[in-house]
């Protein structure tokens, strides 16, 4: 069984008086590959983050990304196999890769 997974990032940072913001672009590939099935997904990684101070006294912080996840190959294959004698756990080469979003707001 062979794996892999490159990841790649950029960010970009500056600031508009009392706002800072930090933008970022991501993109990860992940591979999985078993005798004669292989498996490769591109997910797309954007984020945001921003925070700006009041007074010097309060502060507020956002931050927002979007992430995912692919399958395993263990995941993919269409194998049943005895985890004990009580489960069985099969595949399902019909998964799809899982896209998500988070979002944090804080404030101080």
């Amino acid at each position: 069984m062979n794996t892999a997974e490159t990841y790649l990032f950029a960010e970009y940072q500056s600031k508009i008086k009392d706002l800072n913001y930090t933008i970022g672009v991501g993109a990860m590939r992940t591979y999985n590959s078993q005798e004669h099935y292989s498996s490769e997904k591109y997910i797309f990684k954007p984020s945001l983050s921003l925070s700006y101070s009041i007074n010097g006294q309060w502060f507020f912080r956002y931050n927002g990304y979007m992430s995912g996840y692919a399958p395993s190959l263990s995941d993919l294959n269409d194998i049943s196999q005895a985890m004990d004698k009580y489960q069985v756990r099969k595949g399902n080469p019909a998964l799809k890769s899982v896209t998500f979003l988070a979002n944090t707001l804080t404030a101080s």
